[in-house]
């Protein structure tokens, strides 16, 4: 076997590793999201929340991944996608700090607005990375692998997160609203995977 052939194999195989790195970390953010939807609940019968003020929590976080969507879309166009994808993790990290420390109303909706930016970001981000990196290890294969992870990444995540350990599966059993200690852990998890 050549070197030329070894580098390329070589460069093939970190392709595959970073598609599945990058994967990952894409749920894990989706999941982390949707972990507050069942603490909702709690918090309406804690803090008397209305339907309404629900609904408001919702929409900052709708915008949040909107603004992001529109507006840091195409920067890991322009600059590369691991510049986007760190500080998009950090500004996670962020918002998890502000649902440890701020648990009134105003400091909710901060941290989903937060939380939204973080998820927009991330999800322009690793959409585009991880087409990149599948056609970077199956150069002649379709991208049809590619979408299908995006996809189950997308959804899987948000669909593990409020019945994971750090979610709200079962209130009853915790004296702490729920996800508070386990978000820390989790959100570190997420980050360190990518970093590393």
């Amino acid at each position: 076997m050549t070197a030329g052939l070894r580098e390329a194999c070589a460069g093939s195989s970190m392709h595959g590793v970073g598609f599945w790195l990058v994967a990952a970390a894409y749920a894990v953010i989706m999941a982390f999201s949707a972990v507050p939807t069942p603490l909702y609940g709690l918090y309406a019968a804690r803090d008397g929340f209305s339907s309404l003020t629900i609904t408001v929590v919702y929409a900052v976080y709708a915008g949040g991944v909107i603004l992001a969507l529109f507006t840091v879309g195409h920067v890991s166009d322009w600059y590369g996608r691991r510049r986007v994808l760190i500080p998009a993790l950090l500004i996670a990290a962020l918002s998890s700090v502000h649902l440890l420390v701020w648990r009134d109303l105003a400091g909710l909706m901060v941290a989903r607005f937060v939380e939204g930016i973080a998820v927009g970001a991330t999800t322009a981000t690793a959409t585009a990375w991880i087409g990149e990196l599948h056609a970077a290890r199956r150069p002649t294969a379709t991208p049809r692998r590619a979408e299908i992870v995006g996809v189950a990444t997308n959804l899987g995540g948000i669909g593990a997160g409020p019945s994971s350990p750090a979610g709200g599966a079962r209130p009853a059993e915790r004296s702490d609203p729920p996800g508070h200690g386990d978000a820390r852990s989790l959100r570190h998890r997420t980050f360190v995977g990518v970093s590393e």
